[in-house]
């Protein structure tokens, strides 16, 4: 927490640092991207993820999403895996 300089040993605030939550990140990235979706490399590259979070993370969450017909899945002209709002 926040320490008040004045005083020894009080504290004087202790607000979390918080990002936006990972499925709230997935769905507006993917709302964002609209039919052109994203693939698993742009949301490495575009989401702020929490401490600890790595590729791992995010497939999971993804594969969540999809599970809960959040997220949809597809190939794009490249063949490539996307991701989209259904």
């Amino acid at each position: 927490g926040i320490r008040d300089h004045c005083v020894t040993g009080v504290q004087t605030c202790a607000l979390p640092i918080s990002l936006p939550s990972l499925e709230r990140q997935l769905l507006q990235l993917a709302r964002r991207r609209g039919e052109a979706g994203f693939t698993l490399n742009d949301a490495l590259l575009e989401l702020e993820l929490p401490r600890g979070a790595n590729s791992d993370t995010v497939t999971t969450e993804i594969r969540r999403l999809l599970h809960a017909d959040l997220l949809d899945v597809g190939n794009d002209g490249r063949g490539r895996v996307i991701y989209f709002e259904p």
